[in-house]
Formats: structure tokens, C-alpha cells, sequence
């Protein structure tokens, strides 16, 4: 999500400097050629296949809340020990063949998920902005982006295991485990970020106090702290959203989600609420944009 947003904050830079360019001064002389960051054919098609796909984040966003609200409606109707027993009733049982059902679509739209992480190693664009701080950048690119190009495999042999297993023949729990391994690394690496943000944010948000002196300067300083503050509470959300998945995550990559670590109702439980998250994060950058 945060590389959705990276792409349309670029593209609105990008129409603003092509109406500033027509409308500057004939005196103006133009930016010699070898200066200008030239784009590979490579870097334009991933950056166009992306922009096509980024639709796919939303979408995953709405079917985690569907997905996890029939969790709460199974969950709570369940008759027996295990949600998989035979003794369940037919609507708490109904409810999770639900769940099953709509996770697998979920891992149709992982199948575009390849060529976006390579975007990502290439630009950096899943650092979601411009930051300082080239920690930030290296761990959008190898740890975010990187361990995608490993979670993904995973993640279709997962769904091939479970949806043709006479050709496919791999155990898909146990890939489902090694992908959220790769999962907790990212979701480690994410939250690392996370804090190496809001410490950059902090200490931007002390150079601009000390130096506001004039009543310009104070207007801008205003404004700076508006845009401040929408940045931390973007990055919070951030972090938060990742703690919250960071003990399914542990539990899912030991036994898988058949057997849960922790318990059901505290893991799925964590997931509810990161998905509830998601979309007000989602909505909240939307109005930023």
C-alpha cells in the first residue's frame, strides 16, 4: 500500500512539472541531457504493470475484514473443540468452509505479487515516500520487496497444493508454514522501518522548530506540522498494523493455522483487528492524496 501511494504521489508530481515546464520563462535555459535521470524500458514496465495492479491491495484489504468478521460469526457458534470436528453446527461449520474459500481467492491476486517486489528491490518504492535515512531505502528494498520474492512461491504452491493436488503433489500446510516464515522476516523488517521513520520524522520536526523565526517562517512551520502529524499517524498505523500480525506469524509459521500456537480466538482475533486497520489506513491516505 505504501508503494501505491509512493506511485500516485509521483504521478501527481510529475503533472505538475510538466504545466510549470509550459508555462516557464523562454529565458530559462534548459537542463543539459546527461543530467537527466534516464528511465530503462525495464524500470517503465514495471512501473505500468504496477499502477495495473495496485488495485489488488484494496481489494485484499476488503477481503481480510470479510474474511475475519465470518471468523468472529464461526468462532462464536462453534458447538466443538475444533472448528474441523464433525459435531460442529452447520452454521459455525458453514461459516469457516467460508473463510477457506475466500483466503484461496485471496491468493489468486498474490500471482501479480512477483513482478511488484521486483519493482520495489529496483526502485525502492515500498520505502512509501522520500526518506533520508538510506536504512529506510535498504530495508524497503532487500527485506520488504526482497522476501517477497520468496513469500510468493510459496504462497502459489500453497494454493496449487490445496486446489489441484492430483498434479500438484506438495504438502500445501507446509508451505503455508515457510511462507510465513518469510512473512516474519518481513513483518520484522517492517516494523524496523516503522521506528527508523518516526525517528527521522522527530528530528525533522526539531530542525523546523529552531529555525522558524520569522512570521513567514511561522506560517510554514504551521504547515510543516500538519503534514507532520499526518505522517506519524500514517507510520503508527503502520507499526501498529504490524505488531498486530507479528504473533500469527509466529505461531503460523511453526504448526500452520490448523494448530495455533497461541489459540485461535488471540490470533485470528489480532488479524481482525489489523484488517479493521488496514482500511482506515487506507482511507485515511486517500484523503491524503
Amino acid at each position: 500500500m505504501n508503494a501505491v501511494r509512493e506511485r500516485k504521489r509521483k504521478r501527481k508530481l510529475q503533472r505538475n512539472k510538466k504545466y510549470e515546464s509550459t508555462n516557464a520563462k523562454s529565458s530559462h535555459r534548459p537542463t543539459p541531457a546527461k543530467h537527466l535521470r534516464q528511465i530503462s524500458k525495464l524500470d517503465s514496465f514495471l512501473a505500468s504493470y504496477c499502477e495495473y495492479t495496485s488495485y489488488t491491495s484494496s481489494f485484499d484489504i476488503m477481503l481480510r475484514v470479510v474474511v475475519y468478521s465470518f471468523w468472529v460469526l464461526a468462532w462464536a457458534t462453534r458447538t466443538s473443540p475444533s472448528p474441523y470436528d464433525e459435531t460442529n453446527n452447520v452454521f459455525s461449520a458453514s461459516m469457516y468452509d467460508l473463510m477457506d474459500n475466500i483466503h484461496l481467492c485471496r491468493y489468486i491476486f498474490r500471482f501479480s505479487g512477483l513482478l511488484e517486489a521486483f519493482e520495489g528491490i529496483r526502485t525502492g518504492s515500498w520505502a512509501g515516500g522520500s526518506w533520508e535515512d538510506p536504512r529506510i531505502i535498504f530495508i524497503a528494498k532487500y527485506f520488504l520487496a526482497g522476501t517477497m520474492l520468496f513469500y510468493y512461491p510459496f504462497d502459489h504452491l500453497v494454493y496449487l497444493g490445496f486446489t489441484i493436488p492430483e498434479l500438484v503433489k506438495v504438502d500445501p500446510w507446509l508451505h503455508f508454514s515457510y511462507s510465513c516464515r518469510v512473512w516474519f522476516v518481513f513483518i520484522v523488517a517492517d516494523i524496523a522501518a516503522c521506528r527508523l521513520k518516526l525517528l527521522e520524522l522527530q528530528r525533522n520536526r526539531m530542525e523546523s522548530e529552531l529555525s522558524a523565526n520569522s512570521e513567514d517562517d511561522k506560517m510554514m512551520k504551521a504547515f510543516n506540522d500538519a503534514m507532520h502529524h499526518s505522517k506519524v499517524r500514517f507510520v503508527k498505523l503502520q507499526l501498529l498494523r504490524s505488531s498486530c500480525t507479528l504473533i500469527p506469524a509466529i505461531s503460523w509459521s511453526i504448526y500452520g493455522r490448523k494448530k495455533p500456537l497461541f489459540g485461535e480466538a488471540p490470533e485470528n482475533g489480532l488479524m481482525l483487528i489489523e484488517s479493521y486497520l488496514a482500511v482506515y489506513q487506507e482511507a485515511f491516505s486517500s484523503d491524503e492524496d
